[in-house]
């Protein structure tokens, strides 16, 4: 009993500590957003200080700023990836898990295969063909360039959720009148709702942290947050301020999104999970 009780003792504190690293930086952005030039490069920070909101005015609320353009480009992009990678990916994996075709483990492996590949391998042909069909800057070419990796991901993502609901369900739909279309809206979707939760919240995240491609293929129109906050730091100038007063904004969305979802993806979570 001793024993299992220290072993509790040590978990807790062993989880209190990773939730400490995993909070820290998110904490000391904030802090940074409400400090002033001179206290921000102070040097040791001090404890104490008298907050301000200046550098939010200054990044969203100045009459030059751009930033809250950059946050609706965020917005709109991560979205738009996330519904088009759904319309293409949900029905996807749901023939491959229905379905026996020819071909269709080896597919299943070449869809993997492009996930594994480095963006940066695959960002200079990108830039060629977006330039060559004169979408450079624009929202959909970043919403076409994330899907090739936000797709394979989605399939194999709701892949092993439609796997946990049983194929009788369909079966017995379709006795019952309905079509195959039918029976994947009507039966197979509903009991997917955690697992599509899941699967749309996270490519949101990855598509709206997503730096290098947007960087390349976006100018000031279609410029996200994440290339407009790397904008602060220059081989001239580095403002801590703006830069905590951008990232607290730019965290606000998905933290938002999880905390309004997250009875719906811990059930997704742990779909197939072993119950006992």
């Amino acid at each position: 009993m001793k024993k299992r009780k220290t072993k509790s003792i040590l978990k807790f504190y062993g989880l209190l500590v990773i939730a400490f690293l995993i909070i820290f930086p998110v904490v000391w952005f904030f802090l940074l957003s409400i400090k002033s030039q001179r206290v921000a490069f102070a040097s040791p920070p001090p404890l104490i200080f008298t907050p301000t909101l200046s550098a939010y005015k200054e990044v969203f609320f100045s009459y030059r700023s751009l930033f809250p353009k950059y946050l609706m480009n965020s917005v709109i992009i991560a979205s738009a990836n996330t519904i088009f990678c759904l319309l293409v990916g949900l029905p996807a994996a749901y023939s491959f898990v229905r379905f026996r075709f020819k071909g269709r483990k080896h597919f299943m492996v070449w869809i993997l295969i492009v996930r594994m590949f480095p963006p940066i391998a695959m960002i200079l042909p990108l830039y060629l063909i977006v330039n060559r069909l004169r979408l450079l800057d624009t929202h959909l070419s970043l919403i076409l360039a994330y899907m090739i990796y936000n797709l394979p991901f989605v399939i194999w993502t709701m892949k092993g959720f439609l796997q946990e609901i049983p194929q009788d369900l369909d079966e017995s739909a379709m006795i019952d009148g309905c079509s195959r279309l039918g029976a994947f809206y009507r039966v197979v979707l509903p009991l997917a709702t955690p697992g599509l939760i899941v699967t749309s919240v996270l490519n949101f995240i990855l598509s709206w942290n997503e730096f290098m491609w947007a960087s390349v293929l976006t100018g000031v129109n279609a410029k996200t947050m994440t290339v407009a906050i790397a904008g602060f730091w220059t081989n001239v100038t580095l403002d801590w301020t703006k830069i905590g007063a951008a990232s607290t904004v730019f965290i606000l969305p998905p933290l938002i999104i999880v905390l309004f979802f997250r009875n719906y993806m811990v059930r997704g979570l742990t779909m197939g999970a072993v119950k006992g």
